[in-house]
């Protein structure tokens, strides 16, 4: 989690050895992990991140995903 002024951003790094064409596949996988991220920022500091990227390390890729308030 990194505070930029008023905002919160998740930044989660990923170690997978994922192919460039497996990423959306495992971009859905984390999508429930991320939820979680979410959901203790906004318990911690009352309200939720304005960025969650998951930071692909193997491709030195990151991806700013959406969470909409059904993903679980």
């Amino acid at each position: 989690m990194r505070k930029r002024t008023n905002n919160l951003v998740v930044l989660d790094f990923k170690t997978d050895l994922v192919e460039k064409d497996n990423l959306n596949s495992k971009i859905e996988h984390y999508k429930p992990q991320a939820k979680v991220y979410s959901d203790a920022i906004r318990t911690i500091f009352g309200k939720p991140p304005t960025e969650v990227i998951l930071f692909f390390l193997h491709l030195m890729e990151p991806v700013s995903i959406r969470l909409l308030p059904g993903d679980s």
